[in-house]
């Protein structure tokens, strides 16, 4: 009836139990604390997926942009050496709808979206397209006996809401 600490394996590979008087679940999303706890659960709100790359050659600043669309956003940052990386959150219904591979849906949405798809397409992608979803995971409760969950194990936020540091500063 209470957390007591985890069972961890040593990088070779040998058992070794940490006992704590409180153990912090910080897993992420798919988090294995709160899924063994049985507090995980779907939340159909929040369907989607989101594709990541990184671009580079691409004149953009020191900004941060968000394009909304009407089945999701693209989110851009600038990172180190210039580069720009890309989010791209999209409702999985969408997506499955659309029937394509990552690459080619990020580049139809791109074309759906030309004032940013043209910028981009003024540099050059240099990672591949990677994808995660569903974000769809919130939890029935955050804190039980010896245990607290913290960030996406506790639920997930939608970024764009901002939403996230309200609960992070709150928590």
């Amino acid at each position: 009836g209470e957390v007591a600490g985890v069972l961890a394996h040593k990088p070779g590979g040998s058992p070794i139990a940490l006992r704590g008087r409180w153990t912090i679940g910080a897993d992420g999303t798919r988090s294995s604390v709160a899924t063994a706890l049985g507090v995980r659960k779907e939340s159909s709100w929040l369907r989607k997926i989101a594709l990541t790359t990184r671009y580079e050659g691409v004149p953009w600043g020191d900004r941060a942009e968000v394009h909304f669309l009407q089945h999701g956003f693209f989110a851009c940052a600038p990172i180190d050496g210039g580069g720009v990386s890309l989010n791209f959150v999209l409702d999985r219904a969408e997506y499955e709808r659309e029937k394509l591979g990552r690459d080619e849906l990020l580049e139809t949405w791109l074309a759906r979206t030309p004032l940013l798809g043209e910028r981009l397409a003024r540099g050059r992608r240099i990672d591949p397209v990677r994808g995660t979803g569903s974000m769809a995971m919130t939890t029935s409760a955050q804190v039980l006996d010896g245990v607290a969950l913290v960030g996406d194990a506790a639920g997930y936020v939608d970024p764009v809401t901002g939403e996230g540091i309200f609960f992070a500063i709150k928590g």
